[in-house]
């Protein structure tokens, strides 16, 4: 029976997809609940006793493996009357065949061996077990090649050998091995076809045609046909690329003869031919500049237009001529690449020219009377960075399939769902994104697939969205219309006589005249904010933790609340805002306790106070607008109650901003931060992480370590204790005070339904109205910069264009959670350096176009990529890519 995308299989695998199918079962991607991982799990329908004995005796000894370059068999269990099941690690990567595609040519040497050689310990562990365990089916798409390095100088990446669907279990006293044969043409040697018995020589047949292939960029012909005459032997490797080393081509030729008795004896000795120190290989020149790949157009002859393309898409129609379902199968086993279930007719590879190749629908045995008409082939887009040394996390994006959107990072992401929900990674059409002298129309009229639609934007005065009628959720209720004036009292104005239904910012000295008024109402945004006090540490007597401690009991903070930051602002009982997941995972921060403070003070050798400095930056923020009368409050109670003297120095921004960075303000300094993306990640790190600036002077190396740690824990139980102890080493050290974080609010008629104060000013419209109108206006500071979201880093302008566009993932409704948008799912791999993100079906844009994988790689390769037409266009103006992701690359 086929398992259903989100079955619960054995109580304990999630079904997320359908990798492939066969005629004994499938293959399935799935997540384990109880690990929570992501799991491959082999379905074999063949339930008769023998099979079933068989099945039970061969996944014991798979359990048994454990190798570096060999993927996990976790799992095996039999559900009757329905089938056998092993589970698998899911090996994430690239598979070698994908690297041969894109490459476009043969791969280099000295970039391939060191994989090859990884194989080869695979091999040499496999064949060593008692009894031998025989692969039977390597060849380029069973080789997947992981993220990252496996050490200094190494390749990156390292390479698995996947696929067990027919390994078997070598018995020397019987003629043939059991089950079902599967053939690869041009790997699989002449002993796998018909009843002939394989061995550990079988592999190392298929071993030399797959280092062939990718040295060559040639399919070696079938075995079977070189043994009949049918086909003339392959040419030597050095012969057919000039760059591979005399002696690799000679191991190869020997690995590779069809008489086995020709070939090594053993793995190990293809190893040691293939490290021989006469091996060299030649110096070529490669340019590692990064790019989009689209696959080469299908020659016209193949291509069918008895359909019309849906609109704003374009789709290549893939014909069945003479081998027409070989071609099927062998398309489909392009993207299976792990464990998948082989189909007893053979397989071809994948044509090059496709670097990604999909077929709708990935069925390895197509129906028999299929036409031209029932397969259409999705063209998928990847783009890759030439290495991680440009100063972003991402190393590549790519469509796996129509829905499923592959995303490889240089170091762990645990922070990558929170970045992603950001308006600014709200997706467009690809083709839209990749037209000349589109950006004009991209910041007045975007594409997207929001509730909303531009109907007029009057540059000055008013934003007019009207609500789309194609939109997959919700649809909005009313239309939309933005206003805009800077004077906070100016917009109460305009509310209280009836011009807006709401305002965003009210002055804070009308606070209480909007709370007793009957007609409003007044919806708090959560902060998600911190204004602190740091401390230099470098300078004296800042070195000593007592003073720091005796600094954060002697301010009454929630007197400077009361007193300069009116509204919904509360005393930071954390670094961290409480909004914000794992931010208030710890004892709270010390309470005002003066008694204790100058005893601290006196403890340290302050019995009488002391003299320093207080400074600040001469310019308001959003989450201080009057720093001038609140630094005389701190003056006012460090004298108090300290009787510690402050000079107030206010300085031009940036040599403030200089002086902190380098450690060299001379005393205290009064800061603040406000989140770019809901992860406490965008609080700890830029202050006190590996990489951040001296800000506090010298680093707290436990707070840091804990940190680092963190950033790579793939368990979000584990990152939680890790972020509670940074919060209790920031309590314990004190580097800084935290004092507020500063609340603001939405003001709306009392007659509005479903009011929203989004903490990221990303109100979700559609849900709000005013009973009796079928327009809503709302009033807010200034006038959006640009309605394309990637170009934005503002609130004002982020509210408007996330009603028209929308990311991934979005917001929580007034919160700073996230949950799924444009992507139904998004799961990571066991470091989370690797995340793939499964799209919601049907999701329409504007102009009427499909949203599939190939928009989402388009639209963050416009802001990614420099050398795009967009990127250059409006160039500069991508801010929160730097925030969320660091640099770019293919910069001028």
């Amino acid at each position: 029976m086929t398992l259903e995308t989100g079955q619960i299989l054995n109580s304990r695998y999630r079904i997320v997809k359908l990798l492939g199918q066969g005629g004994f079962g499938a293959v399935y991607r799935a997540w384990d609940i109880n690990l929570e991982r992501p799991r491959a799990v082999k379905e074999n329908l063949e339930i008769s006793p023998e099979a079933q004995r068989q099945f039970k005796r061969e996944a014991q000894i798979l359990c048994d493996l454990e190798h570096p370059n060999l993927p996990r068999v976790v799992d095996h269990f039999m559900i009757p009357g329905q089938g056998q099941y092993l589970v698998m690690d899911y090996v994430e990567g690239e598979d070698l065949q994908e690297k041969l595609n894109r490459s476009g040519g043969p791969l280099l040497a000295d970039q391939v061996l060191p994989w090859i050689l990884q194989v080869c310990e695979a091999l040499v562990y496999l064949h060593s077990q008692t009894p031998p365990v025989i692969h039977r089916d390597i060849k380029p798409a069973n080789i997947r090649v992981t993220s990252g390095t496996t050490g200094p100088g190494q390749s990156a990446g390292r390479a698995k050998l996947v696929d067990f669907g027919i390994a078997k279990v070598y018995d020397p006293a019987l003629k043939t091995t059991m089950g079902a044969r599967a053939v690869t043409p041009g790997y699989s040697p002449p002993e796998q076809y018909g009843t002939g018995s394989t061995d550990e020589q079988s592999d190392i047949y298929a071993l030399g045609a797959t280092l062939y292939c990718l040295l060559t960029g040639q399919e070696p012909p079938a075995s079977v046909d070189i043994v009949s005459g049918n086909s003339e032997p392959p040419l030597p490797a050095n012969q057919s690329n000039p760059e591979v080393p005399a002696a690799v081509s000679a191991a190869i030729e020997k690995a590779m003869q069809v008489k086995r008795s020709i070939r090594f004896s053993s793995v190990a000795e293809l190893r040691q031919a293939l490290t021989s120190p006469g091996i060299s290989t030649p110096v070529v020149q490669r340019t590692g500049v990064a790019q989009i790949s689209l696959p080469a157009e299908a020659a016209p002859a193949a291509v069918s237009t008895s359909q019309p393309a849906a609109p704003g898409r374009r789709r290549l129609r893939w014909g069945f001529a003479l081998g027409g379902a070989l071609a099927l199968a062998a398309l489909a086993a392009g993207v299976l690449g792990i464990f998948r279930l082989v189909s007893n007719r053979p397989a071809a590879s994948p044509p090059p020219i496709t670097p990604i190749s999909v077929i709708k629908p990935a069925t390895l045995e197509p129906p028999a009377t299929a036409t031209a008409a029932d397969i259409s082939v999705f063209e998928p887009l990847f783009i890759e960075a030439p290495g991680c040394g440009y100063g972003g996390n991402f190393t590549m994006i790519h469509a796996v399939d129509e829905f499923t959107v592959k995303f490889i990072f240089c170091q762990p992401e645990p922070a990558f769902l929170a970045k992603i929900a950001s308006p600014a990674m709200a997706i467009q059409p690809a083709e839209v994104l990749n037209t000349p002298g589109i950006a004009g129309q991209m910041v007045e009229e975007p594409v997207g697939t929001g509730p909303y639609q531009v109907a007029e934007w009057s540059h000055g005065d008013h934003i007019k969205l009207r609500p789309s009628e194609a939109y997959w959720g919700e649809k909005a209720r009313s239309e939309l219309v933005f206003f805009w004036e800077s004077d906070a009292e100016n917009r109460l104005t305009k509310l209280y006589e009836g011009n807006v239904d709401a305002i965003d910012n009210p002055p804070s000295g009308g606070f209480s005249k909007i709370q007793s008024d009957p007609n409003l109402r007044r919806v708090f945004r959560p902060p998600i904010n911190i204004l602190y006090l740091g401390m230099n540490n470098r300078v004296s007597p800042f070195g000593d933790e007592k003073v720091r401690q005796a600094i954060a009991m002697g301010i009454d903070r929630q007197w400077l609340i009361d007193k300069f930051l009116q509204g919904e602002s509360e005393v930071a009982t954390h670094f961290t805002p409480c909004v914000i997941p794992f931010g208030c995972n710890s004892e709270a921060w010390y309470e005002f306790d003066p008694d204790l403070a100058r005893k601290l003070l006196a403890d340290a050798g302050f019995p009488d106070g002391f003299r320093t400095d207080l400074v600040l930056r001469g310019v308001a923020r959003t989450y201080l607008t009057n720093f001038k009368d609140l630094a005389e409050g701190i003056q006012l109670q460090l004298k108090d109650n300290l009787n510690v003297e402050t000079e107030i120095k206010i300085l031009e921004s940036s040599e403030f901003l200089d002086l902190v960075n380098s450690s060299k303000i001379q005393g205290l300094f009064l800061l603040g931060w406000t989140g770019d993306y809901p992860d406490v990640s965008d609080f700890l790190d830029p202050h006190f992480g590996e990489n951040a600036p001296p800000m506090f002077g010298e680093q707290f190396t436990d707070i840091t370590r804990v940190l680092s740690s963190a950033a790579s824990s793939p368990h979000l139980e584990d990152r939680g204790k890790q972020i509670s102890e940074a919060n209790l080493l920031l309590r314990t050290h004190v580097p800084m005070v935290p004092l507020a974080h500063i609340g603001s609010a939405v003001v709306y008629h009392q007659a509005v339904e479903n009011p929203q104060a989004s903490p990221f000013f990303v109100e979700d419209f559609r849900l709000i109205s005013r009973q009796g109108q079928d327009v809503f206006t709302f009033m807010q500071s200034t006038e959006p910069v640009s309605l394309y979201c990637a170009q934005v880093a503002d609130g004002d302008s982020m509210r408007v264009c996330s009603q028209i566009s929308e990311p991934l993932y979005h917001y929580t409704t007034n919160g700073a959670q996230v949950e799924p948008a444009l992507a139904e799912n998004c799961e990571p791999n066991e470091d989370l350096s690797v995340w793939h993100c499964y799209l919601r079906k049907g999701v329409k844009f504007h102009d009427g176009s499909t949203l599939d994988a190939n928009d989402v790689v388009r639209s963050y390769a416009a802001q990614w990529d420099a050398s795009s037409p967009i990127h250059k266009e409006i160039s500069g103006d991508f801010t929160m890519w730097e925030i969320l992701w660091g640099g770019f690359f293919n910069q001028p």
